[in-house]
C-alpha cells in the first residue's frame, strides 16, 4: 500500500508538471523544476492584505450563527440540482477544495482587491517572497501581523459551517483542501484541513525550519516594523510566518494529503477557485483522471470549465447550506 501510496504521488507530481509545461500562461502563480512544485503565495495570501475594519463592514459577523444565518432569513432557498444532490448524497468519502472566494464571503479581501490604508500603496507580492523577508523582515512580520489580526476579525460564513456540518454527517468522510491561509474552516468546526499555502497563524524559523509554537501577541492595529523574535531552539534563525512564499515549494507532506484525499473521494467539491493558481489548479484534473466526479461552486465560474462533471453558479454561502438541507430531506 505505501509503494502504490508513493507511486500514486510520483505521478501526481508528474501530471501537474506536464500540467505546467504544456500551458505555462495558464500558471502565472508557479512553476515547476524537479519534482519540487514551485508557487506563488496562495490565492488568499497572494491576493489578500491587511483590512482595517472602517473599510471592510461585511464580516460574516453578520451572517451570523448557524448554517444559513439571519443574513438569509427570508430569502427563498436555492434550489440545488438534481444530479449535484444526487452525487453527493451517495458520496461517503468527499473533499472540498475551496480558493479565495470562500473567504471573501467573510469579508478577506481576495488579492486583487483595492488596498487600503497603509499599504495602499505597496505591492502584496512585494512582501511575500524570500527576497522580502531577507532585505527587510520586521516590514514583512507586520504585515503578516496585521492580516492575521485581520482575519481573527472576521468569522466562518455559512458557507464554512455547512462544510463542517457535511463532516458531521454519519458515514461521512470529509477532508477540506485549502488554498486560504486563514483558520476560517477549522473555527466553523472542520477538523481535517489541509492547508496548500499555509497559515496565518503558524511560524517557524527561517533558519532550522523548526515550528515555533509558544504565544506571540501580536499588535491589532497595523504597524509599518515589527521585529519577529529570534528562534529559541537554534538561536540563528527568526521566526516568520509559515506560508509558502512567491517561489517555495509546497510542503510535500501537505500536498500528498491533498493527493490522497483526491484519489480516495468519491466526489470533489471546488469552491470559489479561480482555477489560475498552481499546482492547485491541477487538482480537478487529478480527480478526473481517478474517474472522481467533479463538481464546481461558483457564481463567477473558473478556468476549469473543461475538468468540471456539473457546475452551479452559485455562492458558498447560498449553495452549500442549500446542498446540506438536501442531503437531509
Amino acid at each position: 500500500m505505501a509503494a502504490r501510496a508513493r507511486d500514486t504521488r510520483e505521478a501526481t507530481r508528474a501530471y501537474l508538471l506536464v500540467v505546467l509545461i504544456r500551458h505555462p500562461d495558464a500558471a502565472p502563480a508557479g512553476s515547476a523544476s524537479g519534482s519540487n512544485l514551485r508557487v506563488r503565495e496562495g490565492t488568499v495570501v497572494a491576493r489578500s492584505g491587511g483590512f482595517p475594519p472602517e473599510e471592510r463592514k461585511v464580516c460574516a459577523s453578520r451572517l451570523g450563527g448557524g448554517i444559513r444565518g439571519p443574513a438569509y432569513a427570508g430569502r427563498v432557498r436555492k434550489k440545488v440540482p438534481d444530479e449535484i444532490r444526487d452525487i453527493a448524497r451517495d458520496a461517503r468519502s468527499v473533499t472540498v477544495l475551496t480558493g479565495a472566494g470562500m473567504s471573501a464571503e467573510s469579508g478577506i479581501p481576495t488579492f486583487r482587491d483595492a488596498q487600503t490604508g497603509l499599504w495602499t500603496r505597496v505591492r502584496p507580492e512585494d512582501l511575500a517572497t524570500p527576497e522580502a523577508w531577507d532585505r527587510d523582515p520586521a516590514r514583512v512580520f507586520a504585515w503578516y501581523a496585521w492580516r492575521a489580526a485581520a482575519a481573527r476579525r472576521c468569522e466562518p460564513n455559512p458557507g464554512h459551517r455547512a462544510i463542517a456540518a457535511w463532516e458531521g454527517r454519519d458515514g461521512v468522510e470529509l477532508t477540506v483542501v485549502t488554498q486560504n491561509v486563514d483558520d476560517l474552516h477549522e473555527r466553523a468546526g472542520s477538523r481535517r484541513v489541509a492547508h496548500l499555502h499555509g497559515s496565518l497563524f503558524a511560524y517557524k524559523c527561517d533558519f532550522c525550519d523548526e515550528p515555533y509554537t509558544e504565544r506571540l501577541d501580536l499588535p491589532r492595529s497595523p504597524h509599518e516594523r515589527l521585529e519577529p523574535p529570534q528562534c529559541p531552539r537554534c538561536g540563528l534563525g527568526r521566526i516568520r510566518p509559515d506560508i509558502v512564499w512567491f517561489g517555495e515549494p509546497l510542503d510535500e507532506g501537505v500536498f500528498d494529503r491533498a493527493v490522497d484525499a483526491i484519489r480516495d473521494a468519491d466526489v470533489l467539491l471546488v469552491v470559489g477557485t479561480s482555477g489560475i493558481v498552481y499546482p492547485a489548479a491541477g487538482l480537478p484534473g487529478l480527480a478526473t483522471r481517478y474517474g472522481v466526479p467533479v463538481i464546481e461552486v461558483n457564481p463567477h465560474g473558473s478556468d476549469l470549465s473543461h475538468e468540471l462533471d456539473h457546475a452551479w453558479p452559485v455562492t458558498a454561502a447560498v449553495g452549500l447550506p442549500a446542498l446540506i438541507e438536501a442531503l437531509e430531506e
